[in-house]
């Protein structure tokens, strides 16, 4: 039986990579909706353009309506930056002081895949999780992400993993039809 192992001393870079990684799948969502909103108040600015231009209005109403087209503007622009604002800060903020108070990360840990279990050592644990029971897995260039439940999961940075070690770990995954996550199937 071959084994493939990977030795991981994480840097908070890669909680973060990680942490979008596995984000990206609600965001997708989020932003779906999101984009749903701003083609809604296109929409309702065009109509109410076409409405001003249609009819020979007072000026107070054709000034209320270019206030309304202006706050769905403004609102849609907050809205589409509040997301990113979660995203690019909101994110990275807590992942730093997650590793600043974990201190397992300052070890380093060492995956093993030995037949069908991923093997788990550090120096203060030791664990097996078996392939078979794996809910589903994410990827990205920079991270793989397996995940034993919704909220149970292990990463790797691909910059500190070897590419056997990798194809091991999508050969098992594959022999095991453990789905991959994405926002169809999660």
């Amino acid at each position: 039986m071959e084994k493939f192992s990977a030795a991981i001393k994480y840097e908070v870079q890669d909680l973060i990579d990680a942490q979008n990684l596995f984000s990206e799948r609600y965001f997708n969502g989020y932003k779906m909706f999101r984009t749903g909103l701003m083609v809604l108040v296109a929409v309702f600015m065009v109509c109410s353009l076409i409405e001003l231009m249609s009819r020979s209005m007072e000026k107070s109403v054709a000034f209320y309506v270019i206030i309304n087209v202006c706050i769905g503007v403004l609102g849609t622009v907050g809205f589409y930056f509040s997301t990113m604002l979660v995203v690019y800060t909101n994110i990275p903020i807590k992942q730093k002081r997650a590793y600043e108070m974990v201190k397992d990360y300052e070890d380093e840990i060492t995956f093993t895949i030995e037949g069908d279990e991923l093997n788990i050592h550090t120096i203060v644990m030791y664990g097996s999780i078996e392939f078979a029971n794996l809910f589903k897995w994410l990827e990205n260039d920079k991270t793989i992400i397996i995940m034993q439940r919704e909220d149970i999961m292990n990463f790797f940075p691909k910059a500190k993993i070897t590419p056997e070690f990798l194809g091991a770990l999508h050969a098992t995954l594959a022999r095991h039809q453990i789905p991959k996550a994405d926002f169809q199937n999660s």
